[in-house]
């Protein structure tokens, strides 16, 4: 069992469930039930917090990662801090003997930090996980392959909504679209809101995947968290709903109302098994450090969406 450190001791650290708790949506959650990682404690600069903590998940409580290092000799690190403290975490785990890092998105909240992480890790060959979530889920990576293989034909179209941040959010939509169908770029922005963070306001864009069109827009967080994603192709339309915990799938048919017309008729709707995407994370870290399997979601893929996150931010300076 390799011994994990959680640094950060926030709602996706340790407080988005219980020990008891059906779904798993905190770190603290997944390492314990997981039979290769031991939780070794939390690290959070709020000593009372990181108490918190330990006290419903066990193992030790430290103010800094020196001082849980020393303690501990943990091997695997988790960095679940605020987005502006990634960098410089992630940089000071580098200088330490560990077998791996798992860390929350985005990868930092430039390019320059973001691309100064990458070349620490590569060089010293520390594997670096991200935690684009929904890359982890075996559904999503079900699709990916049935995209891959064409089995809907081509891309035409797509949309998607989200709410709380162009970084801080709608980079999971661009890592999902990634993910699915390879890299693209921005077109254009149409609308723009500070909805969450006072440095990340939700954009509304357009996005080019080679001639295709997709539109991005939001939702302001002030009415709900949104996240939905359409995918249309030669013979199918993917909906991506519910945060992700749902899938539909509409198959371009006769329509039974109008002859000689085609339809986008629904047939397949099933959950996306999403309550468990940390879990199935943690699997994939296991598979890095024993077997040198390639992260599902690496610094590269990391980079992309957080290159495509500023270039939409930078449009509206």
């Amino acid at each position: 069992m390799f011994k994990t450190l959680i640094i950060g001791a926030g709602k996706i650290g340790a407080f988005f469930d219980e020990p008891n708790s059906k779904n798993i949506f905190s770190h603290a959650h997944a390492v314990s039930k997981h039979n290769s990682f031991k939780l070794v404690g939390f690290v959070d600069n709020n000593i009372e917090q990181a108490q918190k903590a330990s006290n419903i998940w066990g193992g030790y409580f430290f103010k800094n990662i020196k001082d849980a290092f020393n303690k501990t000799k943990f091997e695997v690190a988790v960095v679940c801090v605020p987005d502006k403290f990634h960098h410089n975490i992630l940089v000071e785990l580098s200088k330490l003997p560990i077998k791996a890092v798992f860390a929350e998105k985005p990868l930092a909240l430039n390019l320059e930090n973001a691309k100064n992480i990458l070349n620490i890790y590569e060089k010293k060959e520390i594997p670096l996980l991200i935690n684009y979530t929904r890359r982890f889920v075996p559904e999503f990576i079900e699709l990916k392959n049935r995209i891959e293989k064409k089995e809907f034909g081509d891309f035409l179209f797509g949309n998607s909504f989200y709410s709380k941040g162009i970084l801080h959010s709608a980079t999971h939509h661009f890592d999902l679209l990634n993910f699915f169908l390879g890299k693209f770029s921005l077109k254009t922005i149409f609308n723009k809101r500070n909805d969450y963070y006072e440095k990340d306001p939700s954009i509304a864009g357009i996005y080019d995947f080679k001639g295709k069109n997709f539109i991005l827009n939001f939702i302001g967080e002030d009415y709900y968290t949104f996240f939905e994603m359409n995918l249309f192709f030669e013979k199918k339309r993917i909906r991506i709903s519910e945060l992700g915990f749902l899938i539909e799938e509409f198959d371009a048919k006769i329509s039974p109302y109008f002859a000689n017309y085609t339809n986008l008729i629904k047939t397949k709707e099933y959950k996306v098994d999403l309550n468990n995407a940390l879990f199935f994370a943690y699997n994939n870290l296991e598979n890095i450090i024993l077997k040198k399997t390639d992260p599902i979601c690496s610094a590269k893929d990391a980079l992309f969406a957080l290159k495509i996150g500023l270039e939409t931010l930078n449009r509206t300076l």
